[in-house]
């Protein structure tokens, strides 16, 4: 899903600059705030909603951990057990290519694309494009 957001938002750059012509600039201008401040809102929502799920779990493990195991009978002790060993591995949300959707994944995203931007601007590209 976040993959479509993204190449939504790439989309939205060139139909903007051919439509430009039968725009007034300020109609592009609210329509560019509008869709992009969807975008971003939903793609804060989609990472943070895949952090609070790691945190959901983690805290889960962690009161598993301090429970009182030793006076269960044997088919709760399996599943304690069983419950033990699935601790080493993170529990998150994956999307694209392995990727987990955490905050960390949002700030290395928004990295990547200050640093796309920066190189665009850099080579001046964005001063050729007629906004």
């Amino acid at each position: 899903m976040g993959g479509l957001f993204q190449l939504l938002g790439l989309f939205l750059v060139p139909v903007l600059v051919i439509a430009e012509a039968n725009i007034h600039i300020t109609q592009i201008l609210m329509i560019f705030l509008l869709i992009s401040g969807v975008y971003i809102s939903s793609v804060v929502g989609f990472y943070s909603l895949g952090q609070y799920y790691e945190d959901y779990i983690s805290e889960m493990y962690d009161a598993v951990i301090n429970l009182d195991w030793y006076t269960w009978n044997y088919t709760n002790k399996k599943s304690y057990l069983l419950l033990l060993t699935r601790i080493s591995n993170v529990e998150s949300i994956v999307i694209g290519f392995n990727e987990r959707l955490n905050r960390n994944f949002l700030i290395r995203y928004v990295r990547l694309s200050y640093a796309l931007l920066t190189f665009l601007y850099q080579t001046n590209i964005v001063d050729n494009l007629r906004f």
